[in-house]
């Protein structure tokens, strides 16, 4: 007696496969979901690949794979990013409690936490006077201690969204925040404040609001959709710089702008969007940007990742120039280029503290700058981390 063959008809066959691709979906979806965007969008470090010795014996092991599987296995991502396009641009909301969306696309940082809403808001428009005066106090003991080191002081100051554009700020944010965000006079400001109260005459305080403010309407001149100047804010504000620095950098400075379409800043938002912004070349100057150069800078801070090197063959000036900037530096130290034979930008966001008086001693000593600038935009630059520059300056070799 033959044992029966047992064999599928092609039609059973073609369903199992059927079934098979369909159940191979949410492994194939999550191969090409953008794993670390949705870590940023959800504010989370998502589970890492289990390991043996995870948790108490095989009981915790297998929870670690639940937990793994639920985090990179499945449709969770895409359609996580898919209703938060749903919520932006069908019901012109923002999917986060950190962002405002206002009308034409016109985006606003309420706060960097998304437990402090409209942290930003509260910070610009109604300024602390503590705050100036301490940031003022700091201010004048790194000029003091840049100007017996041979180095000359620059403190750059960026008008952010939120100043710039108090209109804009949506109905949705409450009523007595647009009210003080709308009737902030330019004098009240913080950097104003805090200029009131520098009575230093080394000391280049520049904060280029009215300059910026006649442009602001022009189209895309701040780019709606960031949250960081870039774009023709960041030329003007460049230019207004480098002539309060005795650095013209003449008619050549200002040609060639053409639009360009660049993924936006607001990476809060959980998935990406384009944003268009006014490139100019530089071209007459001719500048070479190296990112994350000098390479030994990374070793001085290992937290930091942004940092860059400008070379410049034809410049405005022949000084080298060490810019400590917060995030707005990373988009804006490239304008300034033109105006220096080099220049470094080190963006401190994640410097640690204890760790800064010793690296920019060693940043100093090892790149010999004339000018020191610290950048950023009107929220400024944390005093406690200000602190810690002065006695970086202290005996520095002569140039």
């Amino acid at each position: 007696m033959t044992n029966p063959r047992c064999t599928f008809r092609p039609a059973a066959m073609a369903g199992l496969l059927a079934l098979a691709a369909i159940l191979a979906i949410p492994l194939v979806v999550s191969a090409f979901t953008d794993h670390a965007g949705r870590s940023l969008a959800e504010q989370r470090t998502l589970a890492p690949l289990p390991m043996l010795q995870t948790g108490p014996g095989l009981a915790g092991y297998f929870d670690a794979w639940e937990t793994f599987i639920d985090d990179h296995i499945g449709l969770a991502g895409p359609l996580n990013v898919l209703y938060r396009k749903g919520l932006f641009y069908v019901f012109r909301d923002s999917p986060v409690a950190n962002v405002d969306r206002g009308d034409d696309g016109f985006i606003f940082l309420n706060s960097h936490f998304r437990d402090r809403p409209h942290g930003r808001y509260d910070y610009v428009c109604r300024p602390n006077t503590v705050i100036a005066r301490n940031t003022a106090g700091v201010l004048k003991r790194i000029e003091q201690a840049s100007r017996q080191a041979g180095i000359e002081l620059t403190v750059a100051t960026m008008p952010s969204k939120v100043l710039l554009y108090p209109d804009r700020i949506p109905a949705s944010v409450p009523a007595d925040i647009r009210q003080a965000c709308a009737q902030l006079a330019a004098e009240d400001s913080l950097p104003e404040m805090t200029m009131a109260q520098l009575d230093t005459p080394g000391l280049r305080y520049v904060f280029p609001l009215q300059p910026i403010m006649e442009r602001r309407d022009e189209p895309d001149f701040y780019p709606p959709g960031n949250f960081h100047a870039n774009s023709q804010s960041s030329h003007v504000f460049a230019r207004a710089v480098l002539e309060a620095m005795d650095i013209p950098p003449g008619q050549a400075f200002d040609s060639g702008a053409q639009p360009e379409t660049i993924s936006h800043d607001m990476h809060f938002l959980g998935f990406d969007r384009q944003v268009t912004v006014w490139r100019y070349p530089y071209a007459a100057f001719d500048v070479t940007e190296q990112l994350r150069q000098p390479a030994w800078v990374g070793e001085l801070f290992p937290n930091v990742d942004q940092y860059r090197m400008y070379e410049t063959a034809r410049p405005a000036s022949e000084r080298v120039a060490l810019v400590l900037s917060n995030s707005f530096g990373d988009y804006m130290s490239r304008d300034l280029a033109p105006g220096f034979r080099r220049l470094y930008q080190v963006n401190m966001n994640h410097m640690q503290p204890d760790e800064i008086t010793a690296g920019v001693k060693q940043m100093i000593d090892r790149l010999q700058p004339n000018d020191l600038v610290l950048l950023a935009h009107d929220g400024g630059l944390p005093v406690i981390k200000l602190n810690r520059i002065a006695p970086a300056l202290s005996n520095p070799p002569p140039h």
